[in-house]
């Protein structure tokens, strides 16, 4: 399903002159550590099935990519979207990605 939705994406980034598939990568985890609120330190990993990023007329939009198969629990799902909430909080995340605030893409 994974390498259907970026051939469907390559497909379609060649019909519109103005967005240009950028970066794609498959089976790397995310990671991060971050303070909040001067609380303990909390080690932050995701596991997006691809991220990637986009440009839209010169403006770079990155996106996480979760593929879901009706094969998890609503408690996993939770944890999932609450890890990618803390990743994009991160300041190694923060100072990566300057200006671009990823997003989230659920299939």
């Amino acid at each position: 399903m994974v390498s259907d939705f970026r051939c469907a994406l390559e497909l379609a980034t060649r019909l519109d002159t103005g967005v240009e598939l950028v970066t794609w990568e498959q089976g790397n985890e995310e990671q991060g550590t971050d303070s909040v609120s001067g609380q303990r330190n909390r080690t932050v990993r995701i596991a997006p099935h691809a991220y990637f990023a986009g440009r839209d007329n010169s403006m770079l939009r990155p996106y996480f990519l979760e593929v879901y198969r009706s094969t998890e629990e609503q408690d996993r799902l939770m944890r999932k979207f609450t890890g990618y909430w803390w990743c994009l909080q991160t300041a190694d995340y923060q100072a990566a990605h300057v200006g671009h605030r990823a997003q989230e893409f659920y299939v």
